[in-house]
């Protein structure tokens, strides 16, 4: 039945009603934890901001310098990440799934990923880092906006900035990743400008035409700014899921929600149905509105909100959830050494020398003069008039006093020391392993490696969860959108070469049996990969195989030093060395030291039956000897036609043998005869030449196949 105007009204107010009571809830349990993230991104990234708050009343007229410790430290977490990217891998759950949809749905994350993922990802992760909450959107929009007749879509990575101001998620999820919350709002500051120039048409109430906004809440408008919220609700219908086999070709299927007409059709192919039963499906609906009223609504494709949050340290205290990133416990200590920095250089530019004082009675002009160029002019000498009595006497020489050189307490000294210690101990800096004493071993330095990489390993942790729910997410709208069958999509390999890829695609199984592939509805899990983010892995990993090489060498082992020797090489990494490595990975393969991808065993395949196909030398000498045979027999009986020619030209038929035409004729005739014979003789012989010849080939082709031990034959080698 379809939905009246006024029930949609009606439905609409109730969905607007619920969302701000939403909003404000979370708005009132979070905003003190929100304002210190914002505040530590602020911390590392704007100027002045390190004397922010009440801390700079208390120095009000003195000197504000900025000595940033954190900065640091901080661009090599992000240059960590980016050195160490997280990728998303989908593979089979059970046996529904296979290999190549698999692989096909790893091809279309990366091309989909290509155009904007590692910019919203990068802001993300800097953002997350630095204060504590990081996110990320997936969109779904057509593929080419400027073509009226392509409806197809795809699935575009949006960076979300501030996301610490503007990302609300339901506060009774538990996960970090936020898989299990019911609701979840976005919202976008717009100016009075752009409102009314985006939903002129679209919103019923003005710019002004605003409530009065009372008590502790979330304020939706102010003079000149207007909040927009994306406000995603997930809706749990119930739906029927059949579960189908076929006795004859022994499959099965599952469905959800199937109409009545393919139900009858499949009972009819033969299809029974074997369990049926009632679940929760998931629906989301996106929502955009203002503090007034709902301006649209629209389906996400899914089952999932497209919204992935990054969360960089997380803990719940009290029924709150507290955030924070790499920048929290560092304020204070950069702050004190910032003010016992500014401390010092106040000191310094008071008083930097030693001065004499003089009474004025001993400086007149010239010597005035003489003590302001002192220290220009560099004078070996100075002169000062002596104070008398008054009779004349000499009363004091010199000045009557000095102003002394500041010096530093010893309690700000000890501070700053303790100040330094105290950011190295709180943020875990590397400094300390950068500076290398000569003489260190190699592993020494690769425990002091893994030690910086434990201390912020948690950053690449957090963020790898994030990664792998936006894979998730991904899955699930890739699973709504890309169900056109037939469809050529772009998808990019590992390697970053470019392919397309059909949905639906008829293939072959294992088992020899018919199917389709690309179907990304079927049962596909998401993982992701992170290590210690530190290059020292690799390095390790070949130093410990040329150490095993080294011993199994001394032990006589020359098969294990070779593989290991295979494994270091494998490993290593530099320029214009790709093509000695994909060499060696080939004896590698031969060895049986790795194993060898789908890719080269049918590469491998190809190479064998090419050097099966191929004839040995034997084989080609044997066809030789044939066809020199053959070429003989032809020339012979061309030379036989040429005599009979010739006979009959000499004497015809009619010639007399006792004449000279007449012996000529007969002498000719004898020599055809003698040359039709050795022609005979020789076609025989050919005749059965080529059948021993090639008995022999077919011996020296199995001699050749029996000593082809390996999969690539001796040849290879």
């Amino acid at each position: 039945m379809a939905e009246t105007h006024g029930n949609r009204d009606n439905r609409l107010e109730k969905i607007h009603a619920r969302a701000v009571k939403r909003m404000d809830m979370v708005w009132v349990v979070q905003k003190d934890e929100r304002r210190e993230c914002l505040d530590d991104r602020r911390f590392c990234a704007i100027r002045g901001a390190q004397w922010s708050d009440e801390w700079s009343t208390q120095f009000e007229n003195a000197p504000k310098l900025e000595i940033d410790k954190t900065k640091k430290e901080l661009e090599r977490l992000y240059s960590d990440y980016r050195n160490n990217r997280i990728n998303v891998d989908f593979r089979p759950d059970d046996d529904d799934g296979d290999d190549q949809t698999a692989e096909a749905l790893d091809g279309l994350y990366r091309a989909d990923f290509e155009d904007c993922g590692q910019e919203a990802l990068d802001n993300a992760y800097d953002e997350g880092t630095a204060g504590g909450i990081g996110a990320w959107r997936l969109r779904p929009d057509y593929e080419d906006e400027s073509d009226p007749d392509n409806d197809y879509q795809r699935i575009y990575f949006e960076p979300i900035t501030d996301a610490d101001q503007r990302v609300y998620f339901d506060p009774e999820s538990k996960r970090q990743d936020k898989a299990d919350a019911k609701w979840c709002i976005v919202l976008t500051p717009v100016s009075k400008e752009a409102y009314e120039e985006e939903y002129e048409g679209k919103a019923i109430s003005s710019f002004g035409d605003w409530p009065v906004y009372t008590g502790d809440c979330f304020v939706w408008r102010n003079e000149d700014t207007v909040y927009i919220g994306e406000y995603y609700e997930v809706d749990l219908t119930k739906a029927q899921k059949f579960t189908l086999s076929h006795p004859v070709i022994q499959d099965e299927k599952t469905l959800i929600d199937p109409d009545d007409e393919l139900l009858k059709q499949l009972k009819a192919e033969g299809w029974t149905v074997e369990r049926e039963r009632t679940i929760k499906k998931p629906k989301v609906t996106k929502y955009t509105l203002t503090g007034k009223e709902v301006i649209a609504e629209e389906p996400i494709p899914g089952p999932n909100i497209p919204i992935i949050i990054y969360i960089a340290k997380r803990q719940v205290v009290q029924n709150i959830e507290r955030c924070s990133g790499y920048v929290r416990k560092a304020k204070d200590p950069q702050r004190q050494y910032n003010a016992l920095v500014s401390q010092l250089a106040e000191i310094s530019a008071s008083s930097p020398v030693e001065r004499p004082i003089f009474d004025p009675e001993q400086i007149d002009g010239n010597i005035a003069q003489r003590w302001a160029e002192a220290n220009v002019k560099r004078h070996p000498y100075a002169l000062a008039k002596a104070l008398r009595n008054p009779d004349g006497t000499i009363a004091h020489l010199g000045p009557i006093g000095s102003v002394t050189a500041p010096q530093v307490p010893q309690a700000t000294a000890a501070l700053i020391q303790i100040a330094g210690s105290d950011i190295l101990d709180l943020t875990g800096s590397s400094e300390q392993p950068n500076e290398v004493p000569a003489n260190t071993s190699a592993e020494a330095i690769e425990l002091v490696n893994t030690r910086v990489d434990d201390r912020t390993f948690i950053y690449l942790d957090s963020f790898a969860k994030a990664v792998r729910r936006c894979g998730v997410v991904w899955k699930g709208m890739a699973g709504a959108l890309y169900v056109e069958e037939g469809r050529k999509m772009q998808a990019i390999d590992t390697q970053g070469g470019r392919d397309y890829i059909t949905i639906g695609q008829p293939a072959i199984h294992d088992d020899k049996s018919y199917g389709v592939q690309n179907l990304f509805d079927g049962p596909y899990r998401c993982v992701v990969d992170v290590g210690p983010s530190s290059q020292t892995r690799r390095d390790a990993t070949v130093r410990s195989m040329l150490g095993i090489a080294e011993i199994a060498a001394k032990a006589g082992d020359a098969q294990l030093s070779q593989g290991a020797i295979l494994s270091a090489v494998s490993e290593m990494d530099g320029e214009g060395i790709d093509d000695f490595k994909k060499w060696i990975r080939m004896r590698a393969i031969q060895m049986g030291v790795v194993q060898p991808t789908d890719e080269e065993k049918q590469e491998m395949a190809q190479q064998l039956q090419a050097a099966q196909q191929q004839p040995s030398p034997e084989e080609q000498l044997a066809a030789a000897k044939a066809q020199d045979l053959m070429a003989s027999v032809d020339q012979r009986k061309a030379d036989t036609v040429l005599k009979v020619a010739q006979a009959h030209a000499v004497g015809g038929p009619d010639a007399v043998p006792d004449t000279p035409t007449g012996l000529t004729h007969v002498k000719t005739i004898a020599d055809i005869g003698k040359t039709a014979a050795e022609t005979e003789n020789l076609r025989q012989q050919t005749a059965l030449e080529p059948t021993k010849l090639q008995i022999e080939a077919v011996n020296a082709h199995t001699n050749r196949l029996k000593a082809a031990q390996h999969p690539l034959g001796k040849s290879a080698g």
